[in-house]
């Protein structure tokens, strides 16, 4: 079969399935967000250029990460066919010095509550949240770590929004790390290297970049040593494994070897 041929066949083969979707009334609608001669960055003349990978969705509402000419930066909000500004390099850091700088990669809302991790001059990091279009400190590096020594020294990538409750990674000097949530305004700890593992032996060793929140319940995954690992979920001060290494698979054989 020739080269045009197959073409034909590929693109009858596609309109036949896209007017078979149509007729049961399943068809997708693709719309755009934003693209490089999208609207312009508030508080800017240019247009974003790039946006990192790494976007959160709900209901049809975005936050993203987006980058401009000349090393602009910033959170942006898409929300009901609207794109704003949460924060860029003209915003003041809260309870910190100067404006920031940069802004990590992966947001996070719930609601139009924006939270994000961003940096300053002079060493400046945080975790930062918009609430109502006001913006606040959640942590930063002046922080004293809860049930711990000293303040924090960096921030996990990936955090989770709940209502205005923000859960997240850090670590500390002294090999220290744990995740964290911060609700109503007070920090605590949800887990860390010292809290003994349920169901398994000795105390966590180290933990998944990602935790997640829903309805006050905090899921993570955690690790130990001689290779344990599980997922554990956090509820009224209570901590449980959903499932380790000595999970059945159920359907399979045998038991879970990494999550």
């Amino acid at each position: 079969m020739k080269m045009n041929q197959i073409i034909r066949l590929i693109i009858t083969t596609l309109v036949g399935l896209i007017f078979s979707l149509l007729l049961m009334g399943k068809a997708l609608a693709l719309s755009q967000i934003y693209d490089e001669n999208s609207q312009s960055i508030s508080q800017y003349r240019k247009t974003l250029t790039d946006a990192k990978f790494c976007a959160s969705i709900e209901n049809g509402n975005v936050v993203f990460r987006g980058e401009g000419n000349n090393n602009q930066q910033g959170i942006y909000l898409y929300m009901n066919g609207y794109l704003k500004t949460i924060a860029n390099q003209n915003t003041s850091i809260p309870e910190g010095t100067g404006k920031f700088t940069q802004f990590g990669i992966c947001p996070a809302f719930d609601q139009d509550n924006v939270v994000f991790i961003a940096q300053g001059s002079e060493d400046q990091q945080g975790i930062y949240i918009s609430i109502d279009g006001f913006l606040s400190k959640v942590t930063n590096r002046k922080t004293s770590i809860p049930n711990g020594q000293g303040t924090f020294t960096e921030f996990g990538s990936c955090l989770a929004i709940k209502n205005e409750s923000v859960v997240f990674t850090a670590n500390g000097n002294n090999n220290q790390q744990g995740i964290y949530i911060y609700q109503g305004g007070l920090l605590s700890t949800i887990v860390d290297r010292t809290t003994f593992i349920p169901g398994g032996k000795g105390t966590f060793t180290d933990f998944g970049s990602c935790a997640a929140i829903d309805n006050e319940k905090v899921l993570f995954l955690g690790y130990g040593e001689n290779n344990q690992q599980g997922i554990y979920t956090y509820f009224n001060d209570s901590l449980f494994a959903i499932v380790d290494i000595n999970t059945p698979i159920p359907g399979g054989k045998d038991s879970f070897t990494s999550y």
